[in-house]
């Protein structure tokens, strides 16, 4: 089964530790949902490799989370989709997410700088359409 839901807002965070992107909304029957991945910095993982745990992938709260789960992440303009290489939690039965995205293109770009940076040296995992355009 696949989570569906529609991005309104969405975020890019990082400092010298960790790197944090996501994005929220509401699926078809109005509950909202949040998507976010996060990793150890490149600087901190640097100072101490051994610390970088990976991508971690939340659900809308931490019971939904967890390390080395997305198989593949695909990224265009209107659409991320997301596919499970292992159960995320305990979210049972679920193998993706489907995630339309209706945010602004300012904040689309962080969310590309964002996933690129936390999905970095790990070749195929993640695939950005480079079909879209700042308008």
């Amino acid at each position: 089964m696949r989570v569906s839901f529609r991005a309104t807002d969405a975020g890019f965070d990082a400092d010298e530790y960790s790197i944090v992107c996501g994005v929220d909304g509401h699926d078809a029957v109005g509950i909202e949902h949040v998507l976010s991945f996060d990793r150890l910095s490149e600087e901190a993982a640097l100072v101490d490799p051994a610390d970088d745990g990976g991508v971690h992938t939340q659900f809308d709260d931490q019971s939904n989370g967890g390390y080395g789960c997305v198989a593949k992440c695909k990224l265009s303009r209107r659409l991320l989709t997301v596919d499970l290489a292992k159960r995320l939690g305990e979210l049972v039965g679920v193998d993706g997410f489907d995630v339309e995205l209706a945010i602004t293109d300012e904040l689309f770009a962080d969310v590309r700088s964002g996933l690129a940076r936390i999905f970095r040296a790990m070749p195929g995992v993640l695939v950005i359409s480079e079909q879209w355009r700042c308008t």
